[in-house]
């Protein structure tokens, strides 16, 4: 091998690695928080009618996972999460989505009733986009919560990007 071919490969490899120190680290698309619960109508049935504070995970969706993801938390140990592909604004209607629940086992809010949701309010209290804020305020409804036909709840999470 000549010194030639050795500077060539050297060169080439510290420009790759410059390459990839100089890219910008991909944004966490994930964030913590917690909220509450509330306004529940319709879930009697279940026992649902206080308000449950909540721990809260969000997911955004990426070019990996074309969904939002939300996770809540209960004190009871149970989590519940509700998975959307569609636009993340607020809207005056629900839309389709898919529910999941794990009290004893995983089980899948599907196929009927099926699962709705809406967003109501999506903040960044600093102005930002979605793509740029680390902090935001969520207000959403879930319409056939829990396998209940009928049954919303109001859920409002305050979460910071982690």
């Amino acid at each position: 091998m000549t010194n030639l071919s050795t500077i060539k490969k050297t060169v080439a490899a510290l420009g790759l690695a410059a390459a990839l120190f100089a890219a910008p680290a991909a944004q966490a698309q994930n964030f913590r928080g917690g909220g509450a619960m509330h306004s529940f109508s319709g879930c009697e049935e279940q026992g649902w009618s206080n308000t449950q504070f909540v721990r809260a995970r969000m997911r955004l969706a990426s070019d990996n996972n074309a969904e939002h993801s939300i996770s809540l938390f209960l004190p009871s140990g149970g989590t519940v999460s509700v998975n959307f592909s569609y636009n993340f604004r607020p809207s005056n209607r629900f839309r389709r989505s898919t529910g999941y629940a794990v009290w004893e086992a995983l089980g899948r809010w599907q196929p009927n009733p099926q699962t709705r949701l809406r967003l109501v309010e999506v903040i960044a209290p600093d102005g930002a986009s979605l793509a740029n804020a680390t902090d935001l305020r969520l207000q959403f409804q879930i319409k056939n919560f829990n396998w209940m036909r009928g049954c919303r709840v109001t859920v409002d999470l305050a979460v910071a990007r982690t």
